[in-house]
C-alpha cells in the first residue's frame, strides 16, 4: 500500500496472514439471540401428538409431526416501534429447507397462548407460542426470527 506524500511512505504486509473470524454457533434453546435491536428467545421446543383446545383439534399430516414452540421477542430499545408477525417464525433443517407456521391461529392451541401479531414499541415485549409442522425425519437445525431488519435473522440453535 502507498500513501502519496513528499516523499512517498510504503506499508507492506508481507509475511501476515489474514483469516476470517470464526463462526460463532447461535446460542441454544432457552438461550437469547440478539440483533437488528431485536432480542428471540425460545424458552422451549416440543412435540405434541396433538394439540386440543375446546372442540378444536390439531394433529400432523401423515409423515409430519407438530413443533410447538414457546417465543419472546423484544424490542430493545429499536426505534420506530416494531411488527411481530408469528409467520415470522421458522425452522430451519440441516439442508438448510424453511418450514413456517402453517396459520396465525392453531385451533387446538388457546388464541391467548399463541404468539399474537403485536406492534412492540421501544422496550416492549410479547411471548406466545408457535405451531410449525415438519417431516418426521427432518434433522432440526434451528430456529429461526426473521425479523425483516438489516442483517441476517435471528437464529437459535435445535442441535448441539
Amino acid at each position: 500500500m502507498t500513501y502519496v506524500a513528499d516523499p512517498d511512505i510504503e506499508i507492506g504486509l508481507d509475511g501476515l496472514k489474514v483469516a476470517a473470524p470464526a463462526v460463532k454457533k447461535p446460542p441454544k434453546v432457552g438461550q437469547t439471540a440478539k440483533g437488528g435491536g431485536l432480542a428471540f428467545t425460545v424458552h422451549s421446543m416440543t412435540s405434541p401428538s396433538s394439540l386440543t383446545h375446546g372442540t378444536w383439534t390439531t394433529t400432523p399430516k401423515s409423515g409430519d409431526k407438530l413443533v410447538l414452540l414457546n417465543v419472546t421477542v423484544k424490542n430493545l430499545d429499536r426505534t420506530p416501534s416494531y411488527k411481530v408477525d408469528p409467520l415470522a417464525v421458522a425452522i430451519v433443517d440441516a439442508k438448510g429447507t424453511r418450514w413456517g407456521s402453517f396459520n396465525r391461529s392453531a385451533l387446538g392451541l388457546d388464541d391467548s397462548e399463541q404468539l399474537p401479531i403485536k406492534t412492540l414499541r421501544p422496550g416492549g415485549k410479547v411471548s406466545g407460542k408457535v405451531v410449525i409442522s415438519v417431516p418426521k425425519n427432518a434433522k432440526l437445525k434451528t430456529i429461526r426470527f426473521e425479523s425483516g431488519v438489516m442483517g441476517p435473522p435471528l437464529e437459535v440453535r435445535v442441535t448441539h
